[in-house]
């Protein structure tokens, strides 16, 4: 089920284009930022801000699609199935091991 306003606005963009076709024929897809406002009804920078794992829209989790910035107004859509755009930090800071450094100014 789609519940966040970016869920929504990736599915209105899927509906009205043909990118998920694209990408399962090429593995990657380009769209400009015209396009996701027009299709997707909502900021492209809102839609393609996406910092983590958790963030990422239902759909492309669904599809193993991830999203990064090709250039001013463009995003290429990609499979990604094993979300290796994403780094796995562990889960709190916490955790972290401490190190600590000695300046020698």
């Amino acid at each position: 089920m789609t519940n966040t306003l970016n869920d929504r606005a990736w599915d209105k963009f899927f509906a009205e284009s043909d990118a998920l076709a694209e990408i399962a024929a090429r593995g990657f897809a380009y769209v400009s930022a015209e396009e996701l406002k027009e299709k997707g009804r909502r900021e492209p920078r809102l839609m393609a801000k996406l910092d983590t794992l958790a963030e990422r829209p239902q759909i492309f989790d669904e599809y193993g699609i991830n999203i990064l910035p090709a250039q001013n107004g463009e995003y290429i859509l990609f499979l990604d199935p094993d979300n290796k755009s994403y780094f796995a930090f562990q889960s709190t800071l916490e955790e972290a091991p401490l190190e600590q450094f000695t300046s020698h100014i």
